[in-house]
């Protein structure tokens, strides 16, 4: 059993995503960045289950978002595009997220969008979904 945490997880993938070439920052839902592209992690949604009566279990989806500036359409998607699978095989890679949790449980999914982000500024960029378990004693 894990030793390790949502939060754990979520400070791994921030490590990692750093790593990729071209971010300027990333981190754990700032209320406001200026400088792209920037990455946001934070949890998306989950559920949690007992599996004995000192184990529980959590099934986490966590959010990446690849907040890309919002100037020239054509040029904003062509630089962004690399993202979708140099992100992919940096998490598919590492299923265990440095041993984070016990795996990815399935695919990675993700959306290509517009985003509002902080004090109203427009964004194009990516939100994967990535699901993940842990888990962790009750006591």
């Amino acid at each position: 059993m894990s030793a390790y945490d949502l939060e754990d997880a979520l400070n791994y993938i921030i490590t990692q995503v750093k790593t990729l070439s071209g971010i300027r920052n990333a981190s754990l839902a700032p209320e406001n960045l200026a400088v792209f592209p920037f990455v946001v992690v934070y949890p998306f949604a989950g559920t949690l289950e007992t599996v004995t009566p000192e184990t529980m279990k959590g099934l986490h989806t966590i959010a990446v978002e690849f907040h890309l500036a919002r100037r020239d359409l054509p040029r904003d998607v062509a630089a962004g595009l690399p993202y979708v699978e140099l992100f992919g095989k940096l998490m598919l890679g590492d299923p265990t997220l440095g041993a984070r949790v016990e795996t990815i449980v399935g695919a990675l999914s993700y959306d290509f969008m517009s985003f509002t982000w902080g004090d109203g500024t427009v964004t194009l960029g990516f939100r994967f979904k990535i699901p993940v378990k842990i888990e962790t004693s009750l006591s």
